[in-house]
């Protein structure tokens, strides 16, 4: 390898890896509550039972639409898979099942967002302040709809 190239792959890599370092930033995550992270900590956060039940109700509410739109997105996903098998795909059909796919995924995301404000708004401000502290952080923490099994509540 010549010195200028070996001069500048090693400047790429200086420029690279911090980079990657980085944690990208979820202001909605910052600001909402899985309901998972909610029910792991519910007497950490002295959740009432009022608040308790309502959560649940908004859940099993939530989790019927979800189980819905995910059969609905399965089903366009496999039509939208067929409509390119073959070599020449139909554009205006393809880009239509697309379209229908990127409807049910808004929907998806809608309903998840919907039920973090939902959550939210079940709890005080000392509870949202006490799951902030309770809740995983760093490039290691998980997607706020995906919590990691068995993760240790960070501690003060």
């Amino acid at each position: 390898m010549r010195p200028m190239q070996m001069i500048a792959l090693l400047a790429l890599a200086a420029v690279a890896a911090p980079a990657q370092e980085i944690a990208p930033v979820d202001p909605i995550a910052h600001h909402t509550f899985p309901p998972e992270l909610v029910m792991r900590h519910q007497r950490a956060i002295a959740l009432t039972e009022e608040q308790r039940t309502e959560i649940k109700r908004e859940l099993q509410t939530a989790q019927s639409s979800f189980t819905d739109l995910q059969w609905d997105l399965e089903r366009e996903l496999e039509t939208f898979v067929a409509l390119l098998e073959p070599g020449q795909v139909d554009e205006k059909r393809a880009i239509a099942a697309l379209e229908e796919i990127l409807s049910l995924e808004s929907a998806i995301k809608k309903s998840q967002l919907l039920l973090a404000i939902r959550v939210k708004n079940l709890l005080s401000a000392e509870q949202e302040e006490r799951l902030r502290d309770l809740a995983p952080r760093g490039p290691a923490a998980p997607a706020p709809d995906h919590p990691r099994r068995g993760a240790e509540p960070r501690t003060k």
